[in-house]
């Protein structure tokens, strides 16, 4: 059996990988084809170009990646969806892509299935009838979505949201701390700077500057920065590099702490102290700051805080913080799933900023953030673009992660979200309603 699967951006490819995996699994015999990134291929699906840059904010960020899409990409896809004619195509998100395709492989008389349609996250449906023409089923991760979808004439499954699935820790606390550097008993602060690089590289500096502010007033504050898979780590080592108070102070031995424990590990070196050795596993070492001394940070703060960069761990970063710093995005949802009090940031071209208020999204949708949008109220605080200076986020950081009040609040709000997302196996039930759309 052949199926061929389309995703567009990290979040969709993560989507695709989940997908994928449960239909190898209720139908052995499946061989997968199509688009998405390092996640789906690493399920064995045969990729026919990678998505992992093709996220796009806003018209004017998307007109930069139109054009290769639309004159190479999309023929390309319909030309194979031509000639092979696979027994499923699954479309994963990525509306403006996928919708076309599938009213195009309709016309072909493919079976066609939705996973995470465009929009879903609306408690008042819109697009039902362009999902009609696009697809023949659809699995939605939102009860509302699937109702509208369903009053509309769609066969359409509430599947539960896949997030249910992936929050799920790798490492106990004390094994990831161990398998890090840090230490278990002080604060963990987790930066998420995005998965694209736009985002990225808008918003590290500000991680950078706030992880300052708020060591000014916990000392022992320790900054693990969840790499995203589509942001090479070279690049993230580059921007703290540039970093004023960064840039003088790596050591070369990082490469080596990398090569060893299978992930980026990147410490800023105060060279008027000495520095202790820390074993690797390969029996080489790398400088680690000595422990923090309390009263002489009190004093001065020449040393920047310390850094870790974990690529491809992002739940264990989230999951074993006191707090999140994360871009606007799928890891704000996840970060609800855990239970972590989280504040969302983000940064956009200023042509962005300019489109964003000359459509007035911020009237049609009053959040960014996906918890705040499914409460419908603000649970996690924003700071957009402007707004998102270096002391604010420090102030808000601090805020959840030493008021007892302000957690306490912030945890009862996620644990009605995580309500909303339904039960766990939501890729399970896609696969097994994908597969049976089939045999109609």
């Amino acid at each position: 059996m052949e199926i061929a699967i389309i995703s567009g951006e990290p979040s969709g490819d993560a989507l695709g990988a989940e997908l994928v995996c449960e239909l190898k699994r209720q139908r052995p015999d499946c061989t997968f084809w199509g688009l998405g990134s390092g996640a789906m291929r690493s399920q064995g699906v045969r990729l026919l170009a990678d998505s992992a840059s093709w996220g796009a904010i806003g018209v004017i960020e998307a007109l930069t990646k139109v054009p290769v899409i639309l004159t190479r990409i999309a023929p390309m896809i319909k030309r194979e969806l031509a000639a092979r004619r696979p027994d499923l195509l699954v479309l994963v998100d990525f509306g403006a892509f996928n919708v076309p395709l599938g009213r195009f492989a309709r016309s072909l008389k493919l079976k066609t299935f939705y996973f995470v349609p465009p929009g879903s996250w609306r408690r008042i449906g819109r697009g039902a009838e362009t999902l009609v023409e696009a697809c023949d089923a659809v699995a939605t991760p939102f009860a509302w979505s699937a109702e509208y979808l369903s009053s509309a004439g769609l066969p359409t499954i509430w599947c539960g949201h896949p997030v249910l699935d992936r929050c799920r820790p790798s490492l106990t606390r004390a094994a990831f701390c161990e398998q890090f550097g840090l230490r278990p008993g002080a604060p963990i602060i987790a930066l998420l700077p995005g998965s694209r690089t736009a985002e990225a590289s808008a918003l590290m500096p500000v991680l950078v500057d706030a992880a300052s502010e708020i060591t000014a007033k916990e000392s022992d504050a320790q900054f693990v920065v969840a790499v995203a898979p589509s942001i090479s780590r070279e690049m993230m080592v580059s921007l703290l590099g540039r970093h004023p108070d960064l840039g003088s102070r790596f050591n070369g031995l990082w490469r080596r702490a990398s090569d060893a424990i299978g992930q980026t590990l990147l410490r800023p070196v105060d060279r008027t102290v000495p520095v202790p050795a820390a074993a690797l596993p390969d029996g080489s070492s790398a400088p680690f700051p000595p422990e923090p001394d309390r009263k002489r940070a009190s004093v001065r703060r020449e040393a920047p805080p310390a850094f870790v960069l974990v690529s491809g761990m992002a739940i264990d970063v989230m999951a074993h913080a006191n707090v999140v710093i994360a871009c606007s995005g799928t890891a704000t949802l996840e970060a609800a799933v855990l239970g972590v009090p989280t504040v969302i940031v983000y940064k956009g071209s200023q042509l962005q900023y300019i489109e964003y208020k000359l459509r007035g999204i911020q009237r049609k949708v009053p959040f960014i953030g996906i918890p705040n949008i499914l409460a419908e109220h603000q649970i996690m605080p924003e700071l957009l673009q402007n707004d998102a200076t270096p002391s604010a986020v420090a102030a808000a950081a601090l805020e959840l992660m030493n008021d007892v009040g302000s957690r306490a609040v912030a945890k009862g709000e996620m644990e009605k979200i995580k309500a909303l997302l339904g039960s766990h196996g939501a890729a399970a039930r896609a696969a097994e309603f994908a597969l049976s759309i089939m045999k109609s």
